[in-house]
């Protein structure tokens, strides 16, 4: 009863004037970040400040239908058929008519942010983890993956400072997915921006919650190890990507690279040894254990309330990730259910 008690109290303090709102909502948020229900209010008080704002957003969005967004599928389609046929200046084109109508949309101030996920999963991640001091609107299409197909493309045609800016807007709009975290890594690689490039790594561990994004996060790292010529922490990190992803062909290219330069033979250490010398670096050891334990809870409260969908998928991120049988029960039980 604690939350709904918040909620009216601050309900009770709105006036309806929207200025005067925006402001008195902000400080609320600034009020109760800190609270045990932060990520409870901080939702609820978006939802209140989304109905208030006065954004001519809330229309253009309106506006938009299903045919819209079919639309906007079909332009992309037409965008990856010109890069798979390695039209890589034709597909920028197209992208860019695409992306026009929409690039005043999403600007960020303060105490707002607009937000598109994958799943629920990746929802509750982001509140979890970031635990946001803004406002969030989830909005209705993955804009952003539009901004990192164009983004895609500006780094291919190696004009690097636009794919960064690019890129940046695509994170914006889903902070947690790697993909778009590793791209702009690449940026940061070819710029020699060691300090963001590691930066940007270690979010990809904390949020890679699959087997082959955690792999090629750990090969990321031991490309920075690498070129601060630490060539022992370097050839861990590359083993362990291997014992993570056992296909990867370029874990292993790197580990004969390493022992041509070193002219060592490279010998592969133990899952022991790579757990101690990780933790020595302060280095995190396997999947993330806060994403571990935000999978368990939301797929036991998504059990709990009939939603079998998301428990679902939280017990395939949890099987892929531990390997644990119990976890794999849990699967072949609802998929049964789903039938």
């Amino acid at each position: 009863m604690e939350f709904e008690t918040i909620m009216r109290e601050i309900t009770g303090g709105l006036t309806g004037d929207s200025e005067d709102d925006v402001n008195y909502l902000a400080e609320q948020v600034e009020i109760y970040k800190d609270h045990e229900m932060s990520n409870e209010i901080i939702k609820g008080i978006s939802s209140i400040m989304w109905e208030i704002l006065p954004v001519d957003l809330n229309e253009e969005y309106d506006k938009l239908s299903e045919n819209d967004y079919k639309e906007l599928d079909i332009a992309i389609e037409d965008v990856l058929s010109q890069i798979n046929k390695d039209n890589p200046e034709k597909a920028l084109s197209i992208i860019g008519e695409i992306i026009k109508p929409y690039k005043d949309w999403f600007v960020e101030d303060e105490s707002l942010e607009y937000l598109f996920f994958q799943n629920v999963f990746e929802m509750v991640l982001y509140l979890e983890i970031v635990k946001p001091s803004k406002f969030n609107k989830i909005i209705p299409y993955d804009f952003g993956f539009l901004y990192f197909l164009y983004g895609n493309l500006l780094l291919e045609l190696e004009r690097f400072k636009e794919a960064e800016c690019v890129l940046e807007k695509s994170i914006r709009i889903n902070p947690v997915d790697t993909q778009r975290l590793f791209e702009l890594s690449e940026i940061c690689k070819i710029q020699k921006d060691m300090d963001k490039y590691f930066e940007i790594t270690n979010k990809c561990l904390k949020y890679s919650y699959i087997n082959e994004d955690l792999a090629h996060s750990y090969r990321n790292l031991a490309y920075y190890f690498l070129e601060k010529e630490n060539f022992d922490l370097a050839s861990t990190l590359l083993y362990f990507s291997m014992y993570i992803f056992p296909d990867s062909k370029l874990a292993f290219s790197e580990i004969e690279y390493i022992s041509q330069i070193t002219g060592k033979q490279i010998e592969e250490p133990s899952i022991d040894d790579i757990e101690k010398i990780l933790n020595e670096n302060n280095i995190q050891f396997g999947p993330n254990h806060e994403l571990l334990n935000i999978a368990v809870n939301l797929a036991i409260d998504s059990e709990e309330n009939k939603n079998h969908e998301t428990a679902l998928l939280c017990y395939e991120i949890l099987y892929e990730l531990t390997f644990d049988d119990k976890f794999k029960e849990k699967i072949d039980e609802l998929a049964e259910k789903l039938k």
